[in-house]
């Protein structure tokens, strides 16, 4: 994508197209070379020198810059957030069918607390956590025996 953007950029901070080939021999001041890339030509004095990147040039790259960092964060935190969602949807699943699996066992006995849960769960602890924020358990519903996050229902 930077690729396809940066001769844009160059062509709005700069005014002109990276494909010109201007040429300024002569008195010595500007050249363009074969790939279009301008190269900076000096005098012997070295007042005269015209290379380097003005001001406005850089402060236009980091606002650039700067709006590409914001929409990454972003999209990171996004992704962050749904991720720990999807994971505490996926053991609210584990657990729900490990409430069935008890019920299966125990003729239909209901349970009475996640606690009854620990021989169908490996690590039961880190499963009736949420992913999104560790000081909240997932919760037992009595009446209806399904295991519900308060974070995410």
């Amino acid at each position: 994508m930077s690729d396809i953007l940066m001769p844009w950029v160059l062509i709005l901070i700069t005014g002109r197209s990276i494909s010109t080939r201007e040429t300024h021999d002569a008195l010595g001041q500007r050249t363009v070379n074969h790939t279009g890339h301008e190269t900076s030509k000096c005098n012997s004095d070295a007042t005269d020198c015209q290379g380097g990147f003005s001001l406005f040039e850089l402060m236009a790259v980091l606002a650039i810059l700067a709006v590409l960092l914001t929409i990454a964060v972003a999209s990171f935190a996004h992704a962050t957030s749904s991720t720990h969602r999807m994971t505490c949807l996926a053991n609210q699943r584990t657990l729900n069918a490990a409430v069935q699996a008890f019920r299966a066992d125990n003729d239909g006995v209901n349970i009475q607390t996640i606690l009854d849960l620990e021989p169908y769960i490996n690590n039961l602890t880190s499963a009736t956590q949420c992913p999104a924020d560790p000081q909240v358990s997932l919760e037992l519903d009595p009446a209806s025996q399904q295991i519900t996050c308060p974070n995410h229902q």
